[in-house]
């Protein structure tokens, strides 16, 4: 279960004009955020383990989180969703091997799970690893040619590379997947794309995937006054 969360316009439209890839905040980053019910398991103990983790990841109290996770699995040794979330605590505190580790782990017990997928191929974008997150990312669409996620990763990474025309065309068919199930995450997109062609210095086209974030944004004061001076350059 995903949780959309408010676009990180800036520094990420401003960083974007400047240089690619020089560190983990040079991009906004999708985190799948803890679920907030029961997850799958046939034990009772790993449960409560499990629902006092979110309780924790929620309150960002990551490590003693992780430590409830453990117990959840040591209780359920295939709570894919506990290993998860493992990662995603370890990421949040710049433990990326450890997250690589439990993505991993989720992995082998369930090879095509979307969540560690992405969240696996994030890690690998934090740590310049970008060739393999382009693998999982392409392994994502491999089977699940629907899911907006991997073309959205993968042109995310082509931006990061500098490759921005290889990028346009993922975010575009991102764009296209995001609208058939009606996603916010469209917004990210637009964001991204919006970000592409700045750097292309194609002020018109920036300014048409801006206005669209603006849409659902007409408040962020930083965003408005990008779309102002992209107005006057046009």
């Amino acid at each position: 279960m995903k949780i959309p969360y408010l676009l990180i316009l800036i520094p990420f439209l401003i960083s974007a004009c400047q240089t690619t890839n020089e560190g983990a905040e040079s991009f906004p980053v999708k985190q799948l955020e803890p679920v907030k019910v029961y997850s799958p398991t046939d034990s009772d103990a790993a449960a409560q383990f499990y629902n006092k983790g979110v309780e924790l990841q929620s309150a960002k109290d990551y490590q003693k989180a992780i430590e409830a996770y453990l117990r959840a699995i040591e209780f359920d040794d295939q709570y894919t969703d506990a290993m998860d979330n493992v990662g995603v605590c370890y990421r949040n505190i710049g433990d990326y091997a450890s997250a690589k580790k439990y993505y991993e782990m989720s992995l082998k017990i369930l090879p095509d799970n979307d969540v560690a997928l992405i969240n696996l191929a994030l890690v690998y974008r934090l740590t310049n690893e970008n060739e393999k997150a382009l693998n999982l990312y392409s392994r994502l669409i491999e089977f699940d040619q629907d899911n907006p996620e991997g073309y959205y990763g993968l042109g995310s990474v082509y931006q990061d590379t500098g490759d921005y025309m290889k990028s346009i065309a993922f975010l575009d068919k991102s764009i296209e997947k995001y609208a058939a199930i009606d996603s916010p995450y469209i917004y990210d997109a637009y964001a991204a794309q919006g970000n592409n062609y700045l750097r292309l210095e194609d002020w018109e086209k920036a300014l048409f995937y801006l206005e669209k974030v603006q849409v659902e944004y007409p408040e962020n004061e930083r965003l408005n006054q990008i779309i102002d001076d992209l107005r006057k350059k046009i």
